[in-house]
């Protein structure tokens, strides 16, 4: 899903294939919103666009169901200066 904010394309991700990460590290986005509520995708899909230029600005954990041991994440990513 792509969005507007401030004139820039921002991408949401939520949670996606490694086919399907490469084709986001290639494409011209310079901020990516990622939402996931699984730690190990979400370490893996981070190494992924982190060696492909981006950079983990911010992580916010979200705790939507209390009382579990569910946790959402709700990070920014931005491509690193050239």
């Amino acid at each position: 899903m792509r969005m507007r904010s401030a004139g820039l394309p921002l991408l949401f991700i939520l949670g996606l294939l490694a086919v399907l990460l490469a084709a986001i590290a290639g494409a011209a986005v310079p901020r990516v919103i990622y939402v996931s509520c699984d730690p190990r995708t979400l370490a893996r899909d981070l190494g992924i666009l982190t060696r492909a230029g981006f950079r983990c600005v911010t992580l916010h954990p979200i705790d939507l169901f209390p009382q579990t041991f569910h946790m959402e994440t709700v990070g920014l990513l931005e491509r690193a200066p050239a």
